[in-house]
This record gives C-alpha cells, sequence and structure tokens, in this order.
C-alpha cells in the first residue's frame, strides 16, 4: 500500500501537472476554444495506478450490504481508424447495490436521525494538493466511460471543491447508454451549471452555482439509483471543457451530451 508521505507527493505533483497545462491554454486567443483540460487519464503512467482511487459502499458506513466487486486498469488493444491497432487503458469498477433495508440499520440511529435508506457505492478520486486545481477557464466536464449495464443505472458524478462549508459536494447525472460491444468509449459532457449543491448526501434548500474556480480538490463516482444489482462502469478519463455560452446553447435539454 502506498504510504501517506508518497499519496501527498502524488496529489501535489497532480495539481502542480494540471495547474502547468491550464496556465499553457491560457495564452491562446479567447476567440479560440481552449483544448480540453486532462485531470485523469488512464493512459497517463501518473494516473494509470490504482493508488489513490478508493471504492466504498454503505456495508462500511452504515452496515449495509452493498460492496464493490472490482476496481482495476485494464489495457485491450483497439483499432485506431486506419493508423492501426494500438493500446487503450482504463479504469474498470463494478460492484452490487442492496436497497433492502436490514432489521439492524432500521435500528440504528445516527447523526441525522434514523438510517431510512440503503444501497450505494462510490469511487472517489485522487485528491489534486494545494488546495485543487480552479477551472474558471472552464465550464463542463468531459468523462469518457461506458458500461455493461442494459437496464439504464444512473451514475452519479460528484464534485469537491475547497470550500469553507464542510460537507458540500456538486453533483451531477449520467445516464450512460450501454456499449454497443465495439470497444466504443462515449464522451459524456456535464455543464457544471447542470450540477446541483448537496449536503451530506442532501440537497441544499438554498443553491448556488457549482464554485469549481475556487479549487476542484476530487472527483466522486457513485451509484444510488434506489435500485438493487449489479453495476458495471469503465472510465477512460475526465476533462474539462471551455464550450463557451453557444456550446452549452448545444447541449442536451437534460443537461449532458453524448458526442460520439
Amino acid at each position: 500500500l502506498p504510504t501517506m508521505s508518497k499519496l501527498a507527493t502524488a496529489s501535489i505533483r497532480r495539481a502542480l501537472r494540471v495547474r502547468w497545462d491550464a496556465f499553457r491554454h491560457s495564452g491562446i486567443s479567447a476567440a479560440s476554444r481552449l483544448p480540453p483540460l486532462c485531470l485523469y487519464d488512464f493512459a497517463d503512467s501518473n494516473d494509470a495506478a490504482r493508488d489513490g482511487w478508493n471504492a466504498m459502499s454503505d456495508s462500511e458506513s452504515i452496515g449495509g450490504r452493498s460492496f464493490n466487486r472490482e476496481l482495476q486498469v485494464r489495457q485491450e488493444d483497439v483499432d485506431r481508424e486506419g493508423s492501426g491497432v494500438g493500446s487503450l487503458s482504463y479504469l474498470t469498477w463494478s460492484g452490487v447495490t442492496d436497497v433492502v433495508l436490514s432489521d439492524a440499520q432500521a435500528a440504528t440511529v445516527g447523526p441525522r436521525g434514523h438510517i431510512s435508506r440503503t444501497g450505494y457505492c462510490a469511487l472517489r478520486s485522487p485528491t489534486f494538493g494545494l488546495g485543487g486545481v480552479d477551472l474558471d477557464d472552464y465550464d463542463a466536464l468531459m468523462i469518457t466511460c461506458r458500461t455493461e449495464n442494459d437496464d439504464g443505472r444512473v451514475f452519479m458524478l460528484g464534485l469537491s471543491t475547497d470550500t469553507y462549508i464542510p460537507g458540500d459536494v456538486y453533483q451531477g447525472y449520467m445516464k450512460i447508454p450501454k456499449s454497443k460491444g465495439d470497444g466504443h468509449f462515449h464522451q459524456l459532457t456535464l455543464p457544471f451549471t447542470s450540477f446541483v449543491l448537496t449536503s451530506h448526501g442532501r440537497l441544499r434548500e438554498k443553491q448556488r452555482l457549482a464554485d469549481v474556480v475556487r479549487g476542484l480538490e476530487h472527483v466522486t463516482f457513485m451509484i444510488a439509483d434506489g435500485e438493487s444489482g449489479d453495476f458495471h462502469l469503465e472510465i477512460g478519463g475526465v476533462y474539462a471543457l471551455s464550450l463557451g455560452a453557444g456550446g452549452l446553447t448545444d447541449l442536451a435539454k437534460d443537461g449532458t451530451r453524448d458526442d460520439d
């Protein structure tokens, strides 16, 4: 297992790498769209290790029966449309959710009262050190991903920022079409305006726009859709996008765009 000092060093290096890339992009003319800013990419050897990615479930936190089955980086050969066969790296995350509340859970009284819901798994990314990375020149995230689920299960993406309010997380929703069996990864775009503010998993009464400009510290993938059963998600990378007003207008009404 990695030591705390090793993880801290990696966190700082990751933040410096993204800040440097963002600085280089900032010199591009305002009339041009900025290129995608890579936050996590499993083709990058610095991100390709499992170290720093942390899978969790309700079994550890509230005594539930959900569990994570697999978390590992995989590689496969792909045909790059006439340029020959290349290698594709991605993170595989799978498990099982169980929404049936046990008698022990129902009798448990936590800091916010009796447990009334269960059935979630989550995957937290490595952190960006030094207070996170500012994304003030960007207005959306793009996740390259695919799933083997054919039942339309919905994943969530949480954004944790450098904030003075503990527990605040911005959440967006990802409905990923099932892979067609050809190895295709979808490019799912979520504008920051589509994220809602939550606190300890509950929707805040007073909303504010996702203040990722103040420092994105890490992202969390989660499945908590009120369904029991298997889930499977493969993640190729996470990128920040600069779409501009026109690009945001072109997004689908549900706030996401799947760029095949």
